[in-house]
């Protein structure tokens, strides 16, 4: 039980330093707040497995590529 909630704890610290957003200005956190929120949401519904990875993975560039695309309509203003 005890290797559990330490397996959650990591799994929680990863999404944390992978989707963290409070050092992005505030119209960049409404992009990527939703994405932290859904990798914790994941994160507490499925098994840690390969396929997790992946998704935690593709969750972080599908984030960064929205956080980009911001970026840029924000510069071109």
């Amino acid at each position: 039980m005890n290797s559990d909630k330490t397996l959650i704890k990591l799994r929680k610290e990863k999404v944390d330093k992978l989707f963290r957003y409070d050092h992005l200005p505030q119209h960049l956190q409404n992009i990527s707040i939703p994405f932290y929120n859904l990798a914790l949401d994941i994160t507490n519904k499925i098994p840690n497995t390969a396929e997790y990875t992946l998704f935690l993975r593709s969750l972080w560039e599908a984030k960064n590529l929205a956080v980009y695309a911001a970026v840029e309509l924000h510069d071109n203003k």
